[in-house]
């Protein structure tokens, strides 16, 4: 606001940064009153709108695929899921009561269908991990690990093992992540501060060249 009192009588010579700048402090200052209901009102209806199935499916859809975080979210349900059949299973509870359990737990919908699918295929003989085989939610790998371990009798044994190697990865991925945090901030900080100083300082260059003038 100090800077739009100086800046005041200067429209003709100001860069198109400053008259943004200025233009958005104005609004802050004097409009406030609009800014409080609309963000509120925002907040609101995304919260509401998550809430419903279509909201829900678009939520989980983003924690899945959302670059450099949705491999991560993969990682935890699916071991989740895993080690909660894995346990079960070698505790002596039935496969179809493992997999039903498995899908009451989970959080995310997609993980839900995938395990409402693999339940349906375990009732009507076919093997367990038949579904996990043809779902792009599991990758290969521990699905083929998954088909062994069933054919060998020691499923729980190998659910087990690979729900602490998706953990002990996603725990790794965490870490990773947790490094770039303190650069972003960093660097986002300075383009927010130098675009700042930058439409601020501009303004004195131009008005120089028109005194020239």
């Amino acid at each position: 606001p100090r800077f739009t009192v100086i800046y005041a009588n200067k429209g003709a010579a100001l860069p198109v940064p400053t008259k943004i700048l200025m233009t958005m402090s104005h609004f802050l200052v004097h409009q406030w009153y609009i800014v409080i209901p609309v963000v509120a009102g925002a907040v609101f209806g995304g919260w509401t709108y998550f809430k419903t199935s279509q909201g829900r499916h678009v939520k989980d859809w983003l924690q899945l695929n959302v670059p450099g975080i949705g491999g991560m979210f993969r990682k935890m349900h699916l071991s989740r899921g895993l080690r909660t059949i894995g346990t079960m299973s070698a505790s002596g509870v039935g496969l179809v009561e493992c997999v039903e359990t498995a899908q009451t737990l989970t959080s995310n919908t997609y993980f839900q269908q995938l395990w409402k699918q693999t339940l349906d295929q375990i009732q009507n003989g076919k093997p367990f991990s038949e579904t996990l085989q043809k779902s792009e939610l599991v990758p290969s790998a521990v699905s083929r690990m998954l088909s062994s371990g069933e054919k060998s009798g020691k499923l729980a044994m190998v659910m087990e093992q690979v729900s602490s190697f998706a953990e002990h990865e996603m725990k790794e991925k965490i870490a990773e992540l947790t490094r770039y945090i303190e650069p972003a901030m960093i660097l986002l900080m300075g383009l927010l501060i130098g675009g700042i100083t930058m439409a601020l300082l501009l303004p004195v260059f131009s008005i120089s060249k028109v005194v020239a003038s």
